[in-house]
């Protein structure tokens, strides 16, 4: 992974996890219930985002929303198109990983993973069935490399 890369996945999972802790202050509820699930209903379009207590729904949100309160600041327009690639990028993964050609059947949920430190983490999920989680640092770069940019 070059170094732009490396800096890119850091700051991408640090603006995850500030906006998942801000955001669980902002709902009233601990960082560790909160989860963000992320679907799609093509390629072509914004992610479709839903902010989750534990398994209960508790609104709507937007990419550029969790961008803001995550810290995106004065460059939360530019930041929220790269996430939004990004997005895409991990749904373009998933579906080359369960070998499918419609992202409607493939959700993502974003939440803090406990490891040595709570990390920011997606769980990939198939016909509503849990198959894998990466940390967030760790599958910026990869899927970025693996798709180029005709793909998302």
């Amino acid at each position: 992974m070059k170094t732009q890369e490396i800096n890119e996945s850091k700051y991408i999972s640090e603006l995850c996890e500030n906006m998942i802790r801000e955001m669980a202050i902002k709902e009233n509820m601990q960082p560790e219930d909160l989860s963000v699930r992320l679907d799609m209903k093509t390629l072509d379009d914004k992610p479709i985002v839903g902010l989750f207590d534990r398994k209960k729904l508790v609104r709507r949100s937007s990419i550029r929303e969790l961008v803001r309160v995550g810290g995106g600041g004065l460059l939360t327009g530019l930041i929220t198109k790269e996430v939004i690639k990004q997005v895409k990028a991990v749904f373009v993964y998933a579906m080359e990983i369960f070998n499918q050609n419609d992202p409607q059947t493939i959700f993502a949920v974003l939440y803090l993973k406990k490891t040595d430190v709570e990390q920011p983490a997606i769980a990939l999920y198939k016909d509503c069935v849990y198959d894998q989680s990466l940390l967030i640092e760790n599958i910026i770069g990869s899927v970025s490399n693996e798709n180029t940019e005709d793909n998302v």
